[in-house]
């Protein structure tokens, strides 16, 4: 991931029109421009990334694996779940989904979540991770 582009005056490496989309899709769990940007405003380095799976831990996981930086370096995460059908989507699937990874998280990472439905997602899930790094 060597790609970075702007958004709002903060250079992110990665497809940052991901972030308009979180803002200008119907969500379940509203992110919105001042969220994205409580991430953004930390010092470091700015990261986006997607993944897709049969389940939000599986996208997550996919999301994760496409940083390229370890999570113990992560000071702020933005979690953004997209399902095809926000009836099928279990409070607890969104519950346990970092559990795997809170470990290797920095205990005074802040982590903000947003759910949106998006019918035209090839998979039953999608996230889109934004992270503030320490380089």
């Amino acid at each position: 991931m060597n790609e970075s582009t702007s958004w709002n005056g903060y250079t992110v490496n990665g497809d940052s029109s991901e972030l308009d989309k979180i803002i200008a899709t119907p969500n379940i769990i509203s992110l919105d421009k001042n969220d994205i940007i409580s991430v953004l405003s930390r010092e470091g380095e700015h990261r986006i990334t997607t993944g897709v799976g049969a389940d939000s831990l599986s996208a997550l996981n996919a999301a994760i694996s496409a940083l390229g930086r370890p999570l113990d370096k992560v000071t702020a995460m933005l979690v953004n779940i997209y399902c095809k059908d926000k009836r099928q989507l279990l409070m607890s699937e969104i519950g346990s989904m970092l559990e795997p990874f809170k470990e290797c998280l920095d205990t005074d990472c802040d982590v903000l979540w947003g759910v949106g439905e998006d019918a035209e997602i090839e998979s039953p899930r999608k996230v889109t991770l934004l992270v503030t790094t320490n380089v």
